[in-house]
């Protein structure tokens, strides 16, 4: 029952989590209306988004495992994403709009089951706060830049939030069947952006940790879950074996990239590349702007850890886990990624559930500011 002079923030949540795929659908409507592009343009065979629509292209018309690129698959890096392009001609036909629209709406999905996941970890006002701040983070962003173009991230973001949620039931209410979904849409995510492969080790530590101290789980559910995550990374590695007789998991290109940066960093480097993941991204490229943003969401997130740390709270086995994954995320964007011609789409996949664990702590803002005032 809400008493008067109360709202119901649940139902404004679900009312305004409507208005978000509304106002992105209809705003990408009117965007690509009269619906005449319907290719990213003349391929320079140089941009990733021209090169997935080669590769889809291929896929469509000459078969399934890319049969132009005779060797080991050499990129661009997300396999799995050549594959979704291609999926898409099959419905719709070789054209970009309906795939924009796909995009733009998995956009709306991912800022949706991100609000969901954290809603009960929230005050009210907090989770509605919440919810904006996604919308906003994903309009100045994603939807602005890398929404009508051909990139994996569109599909990542998705298949990492469907991740986030299901990890979060499976270790908070014990579901099984919650656990075999978050690994399949893990294994979706490394098969989209491979540079997170390590994640999944991560990933792997926590769940056997997991299954260790609730021995009440059964033991074959973890060989199940482990079996089912190797045999989705080896989709790549298949597809080489069956072209070449060579199992590779990973993009060549995409190897040979890595290691150069890895090789080339010096402290210099690293620096800037830290600043550019704060949001200062002209340190690495003059011509990109300033996401102030960007400084607020990791001002909340410090907030976040100092209140843990300095309170000793523990956070719930979800948690702890997603901050790994965070932490490792952006660790290994600034050692193996080519950030100064990427863009900063190289952060984005992971960027909602940052958004989610930073504003666990807002609520202990709030409190702290109402004692402030009482003072």
């Amino acid at each position: 029952m809400i008493h008067k002079g109360h709202y119901n923030y649940k139902k404004i949540g679900d009312y305004l989590a409507l208005a978000i795929v509304f106002i992105l659908l209809s705003q990408t409507f009117f965007r690509l209306y009269p619906f005449t592009e319907i290719t990213p343009g003349i391929s320079n065979g140089i941009d990733d988004w021209f090169r997935y629509w080669d590769n889809a292209i291929d896929i469509h018309r000459n078969g399934f495992w890319i049969p132009s690129q005779t060797k080991v698959y050499y990129g661009p890096g997300s396999f799995l994403y050549n594959y979704f392009v291609a999926g898409c001609f099959l419905l719709f036909g070789e054209n970009v709009v309906p795939i924009y629209f796909i995009q733009s709406l998995l956009l709306a999905f991912s800022i949706l089951l991100i609000y969901y996941t954290f809603r009960k970890n929230l005050s009210g006002l907090s989770s509605i706060l919440l919810l904006l701040t996604l919308f906003a983070f994903a309009v100045l962003d994603v939807y602005k830049y890398y929404t009508f173009k051909l990139l994996s991230e569109n599909v990542a973001i998705f298949t990492i939030a469907v991740f986030v949620y299901f990890a979060k039931k499976g270790f908070d209410n014990f579901k099984i069947q919650a656990h075999y979904l978050a690994v399949l849409f893990l294994m979706f995510s490394v098969l989209l952006r491979p540079t997170i492969f390590p994640l999944a080790f991560i990933h792997v530590c926590f769940l056997l940790v997991y299954f260790y101290q609730n021995p009440q789980l059964k033991k074959l559910h973890f060989i199940g879950l482990i079996s089912l995550l190797f045999v989705g990374l080896n989709f790549l590695a298949l597809r080489n074996y069956l072209i070449v007789g060579i199992w590779t998991f990973l993009p060549s290109e995409g190897i040979s990239d890595s290691w150069k940066q890895l090789l080339a960093l010096d402290y210099t480097t690293v620096y800037k590349k830290i600043l550019f993941a704060l949001g200062f991204l002209s340190q690495l490229n003059p011509a990109y702007y300033p996401r102030p943003h960007w400084f607020l969401l990791w001002l909340l997130y410090g907030f976040y850890c100092i209140y843990q740390i300095k309170n000793r709270k523990s956070p719930t086995y979800s948690v702890f886990l997603f901050n790994a994954l965070i932490i490792g995320f952006y660790v290994l964007n600034i050692l193996f990624v080519t950030i100064d011609s990427y863009g900063f789409r190289a952060f984005l996949p992971f960027q909602f559930l940052f958004i989610g664990i930073a504003f666990l702590s807002v609520d202990k803002l709030f409190s702290l500011f109402k004692r402030e005032e009482k003072l």
